[in-house]
């Protein structure tokens, strides 16, 4: 009997036979999370500063509180996309975060593609792609290094699959330059 000896990162992942060829890994660079990381973390200054100067204002105590922990939580969820790694292979993508989530292709069986956007004109947004397969869910937004290799990977899936693609998400996919007839002939 012969067998392929894994090497230790191959080990580290669980991986094991047609896994083991690893496409591609993607991970949230520093400067796309940034602007989160000063946001979540100057809003914990601004909150904690009057509770450690004006201690005597119990009523601003309680207030900010609740709102110390909502930049915390928002600092905690920055962090976490920060250290999350995407691996993509030719069978399964792997979202390695907190906790790891892998998707078989062939299991994938709904995708959706939004958009964000915090301005009412529809400027300054980011996209999310959801991919489910009963039971899982992997989230991706947009600030991921490499997101359109992602989204076509998914979509040579979601076709061989034969997944519906709702109008929302067709129309998204066609904002970022993919065309749904050109992923069907490369499956």
């Amino acid at each position: 009997f012969f067998f392929k000896q894994k090497t230790a990162y191959e080990i580290s992942l669980g991986l094991g036979g047609s896994e083991m060829c690893i496409r591609d890994r993607y991970r949230y660079s520093l400067s796309s999370l940034r602007g989160d990381y000063a946001r979540s973390i100057t809003g914990l200054i601004l909150c904690i500063s009057p509770i450690i100067f004006a201690f005597e204002l119990k009523a601003l105590i309680w207030l900010m509180i609740p709102l110390i922990a909502l930049f915390l939580l928002l600092l905690f969820s920055v962090t976490l996309r920060h250290v999350t790694t995407i691996t993509v292979t030719d069978d399964l993508i792997r979202l390695n975060s907190l906790f790891d989530t892998t998707i078989y292709w062939k299991e994938i069986n709904e995708i959706s593609l939004s958009y964000f956007s915090l301005w009412r004109t529809g400027g300054k947004g980011w996209m999310q792609l959801r991919l489910k397969k009963t039971g899982k869910t992997i989230r991706i937004e947009s600030s991921l290094e490499g997101f359109e290799d992602v989204i076509s990977k998914a979509l040579l899936a979601v076709h061989a699959n034969q997944v519906h693609i709702d109008t929302t998400t067709a129309s998204n996919l066609e904002a970022l330059g993919l065309n749904l007839q050109k992923q069907e002939v490369g499956i």
